[in-house]
């Protein structure tokens, strides 16, 4: 139920108290069908991460969000840094949306595994996330509000039936409704169980139900559930968190099993063959048999006849055995004796290759068996590589925008040009990282990474400022002061030239002499 209208009303109410006046900072997408979207205020910042897949729609909200060194993309640029006017929520419809400056729409429609972002301009549809989505691109939200009378006059003009007033309860209502004997019930006791299941929805607590595939998320109390944090935003993060790893757990689980089981299959068939070989080998010894019978009959037999018809003594009849003419009758039995021995050796070649596959489908049912019994991702990815289910990847060979330096254990890191300073700045740092650069003139970013627990030094950020005037157009000065700030007051606005920021708030500025690295050592 995370997409259900009721809980979506309790979420963007949730998320209107907490972003209304707030900015878009980013917009970007690093995986397919995954949009984040990040927010900030003058001392905050909040993220929206947004899975529309085909198989998992859902939002979660992180406090942070460390956006991926590469293979990522900017999207509906056109929001950077508008201000959010407030966030509506459609009446009776899985749609919410942020009503933004300049009159920009922002429109979550969460249809289930149908769910999609658009943004509109003027009313109009400007852009949309899923483009597969094509009925999409007719939608209009002047139309997405469904206001419905809903009296017990209603209801019995609807002839008893909850859908025509209630078209957003979804499945799971409806099962629970059945549950508590719907079909059993007079019209008036079915109004009333109407009203009690709408307060339950209205003013939800929500519950995390363990199932088999993967955890459900839902509004509506039943034995054995977890109760999550009353907040909507804090319950869909714990709900994500446990379906994400249930999920990615069952589907790599579910990959490696059928890995195993085509090995299991394919053991198998190459045992039932080799054993119906071995059988006829071990059943057809003519050739030792035919041998004897040549050499019990040479004064019989004469070279250069094509086959000869001698009494077989093993079976009591005559039979007829094939020769080569260019051979005599004594060669022809070696032949026979040859082939004899080398039937002896495919035949113990046989049972040595299905013993051993006997031994490998025993090892290949016995893993997955096994990977049934583990629970957890890491145990499950440890297991795969220690018995050789999953090669690890090659890593590949890391090219890094920045320059690496360090003092007192702290690393600071200097961007190499302009380009390599919006990477450095919007790739590589996290909004605890100080940040540093010449002010007023053009020169590279550099950063002190951040240390959990401990505090910068003074003189770390001095060898810092020192570097970043260095690396920048007041180089040859006597002093120059640097602006020193946390990364997170830091920003990049649409349209600004390669190496270009924005300081929102300036902590300390120090002023420096510029040194080269080989004098700060």
């Amino acid at each position: 139920m995370h997409t259900n209208y009721y809980f979506l009303r309790q979420l963007s109410q949730q998320l209107g108290h907490k972003l209304n006046g707030w900015q878009i900072g980013t917009c970007f997408s690093q995986q397919k069908d995954e949009l984040v979207i990040g927010f900030y205020s003058p001392t905050d910042e909040f993220y929206i991460n947004a899975v529309l897949r085909s198989d998992f729609c859902c939002l979660q909200f992180p406090e942070a969000f460390a956006r991926s060194k590469r293979n990522n993309i900017d999207l509906f640029s056109e929001l950077l840094d508008l201000r959010i006017l407030g966030v509506k929520q459609y009446e009776n419809e899985r749609a919410f949306a942020f009503e933004l400056e300049d009159n920009y729409l922002l429109l979550f429609k969460m249809h289930g595994l149908r769910s999609n972002i658009l943004l509109f301009h003027n009313g109009k549809l400007h852009n949309l996330f899923r483009k597969r989505l094509k009925g999409d691109e007719s939608l209009d939200p002047a139309t997405l509000d469904r206001p419905i009378e809903r009296s017990f006059e209603d209801f019995e003009a609807a002839e008893g039936k909850w859908h025509p007033l209630y078209p957003t309860f979804g499945k799971e209502v409806k099962n629970y409704l059945i549950a508590k004997g719907w079909d059993k019930l007079d019209i008036k006791t079915r109004w009333n169980l109407l009203q009690e299941t709408v307060g339950l929805l209205e003013d939800p607590r929500y519950y995390l139900r363990q199932e088999e595939a993967a955890p459900s998320f839902t509004l509506l109390p039943d034995t054995g559930q977890e109760e999550l944090p009353r907040k909507p935003i804090e319950a869909i993060n714990r709900y994500f968190r446990s379906f994400v790893g249930a999920f990615a757990l069952n589907q790599e689980r579910q990959q490696l099993v059928r890995q195993l089981d085509r090995q299991i299959r394919q053991s198998e068939s190459y045992i039932d063959k080799n054993l119906l070989k071995l059988e006829e080998l071990t059943t057809s010894k003519h050739y030792e048999e035919w041998a004897n019978i040549l050499m019990a009959n040479l004064h019989n037999v004469k070279t250069g006849q094509e086959e000869a018809t001698l009494y077989d003594f093993y079976h009591d009849c005559d039979i007829r055995i094939p020769l080569k003419t260019n051979l005599s009758p004594q060669k022809n039995a070696e032949v026979f004796y040859r082939k004899a021995k080398n039937q002896k050796l495919e035949i113990r070649q046989l049972e040595q290759n299905i013993q051993n596959k006997e031994q490998q489908l025993s090892t290949l049912k016995q893993q997955r068996e096994s990977l049934q019994a583990i629970e957890q991702v890491k145990e499950l990815r440890n297991y795969a590589r220690d018995e050789g289910l999953r090669s690890e990847p090659k890593q590949e060979e890391k090219t890094e925008p920045f320059m690496r330096f360090a003092s007192q254990g702290f690393d600071i890191w200097v961007g190499r040009n302009a380009k390599a300073n919006d990477e450095l700045t919007l790739k590589y740092s996290f909004k605890e990282d100080l940040w540093l650069h010449a002010k007023d003139v053009s020169g590279s970013h550099v950063l002190i990474k951040y240390q959990a627990g401990k505090t910068v030094p003074p003189a770390v950020k001095e060898h810092a400022a020192s570097l970043a005037a260095w690396y920048s157009k007041r180089k040859n000065d006597t002093l120059c002061p640097v602006i020193c700030t946390p990364k997170k007051f830091v920003r990049k606005p649409k349209g600004l030239p390669p190496g270009a920021v924005i300081v929102d708030k300036e902590l300390e500025v120090i002023l420096i002499e510029p040194k080269a690295p080989a004098d700060l050592k």
